[in-house]
């Protein structure tokens, strides 16, 4: 199970969240020709995600208990709560609700991006110092 990263870690990991939903953002905006800012979209996506991680490992710990499961335990087990973020975080800037085929498949886009970026995350996790893996 993860532990709490090094503010260097979780600075690396906020930026490359950030920049990742903005980008994200930005293809939505030229996808579905809208203004949505991107970098408030993003802001508004990685504190989001931060709260539904956070509550879903107090969750989760308090489900495992004693025994000790793998990240890709928990990384799996985390995505029906990333793609519930993505879905209103996407309906809710991009007035998506009424355009349900078009909010799932970006609901999913995005959570599958989400699990990219941890990629990233994953391959910088034995060169920065103090360095976790996110759940957000």
């Amino acid at each position: 199970m993860p532990m709490i990263p090094s503010f260097f870690a979780a600075a690396t990991y906020t930026a490359i969240k950030v920049g990742g939903c903005y980008y994200f953002g930005s293809a939505v905006n030229k996808k579905l020709e809208q203004k949505f800012p991107p970098l408030k979209f993003a802001f508004i996506k990685v504190a989001s995600g931060f709260v539904g991680g956070f509550l879903f490992l107090m969750a989760f710990s308090a489900l495992v208990g004693e025994r000790d499961p793998s990240d890709f335990e928990m990384l799996l087990t985390l995505f029906p709560v990333r793609y519930i973020i993505w879905f209103f975080v996407l309906g809710l800037c991009y007035k998506l609700f009424e355009r349900k085929p078009i909010l799932v498949f970006a609901s999913l886009l995005g959570t599958l991006f989400s699990y990219f970026l941890d990629l990233i995350m994953w391959a910088l996790f034995g060169i920065f110092p103090g360095m976790q893996m996110g759940i957000c």
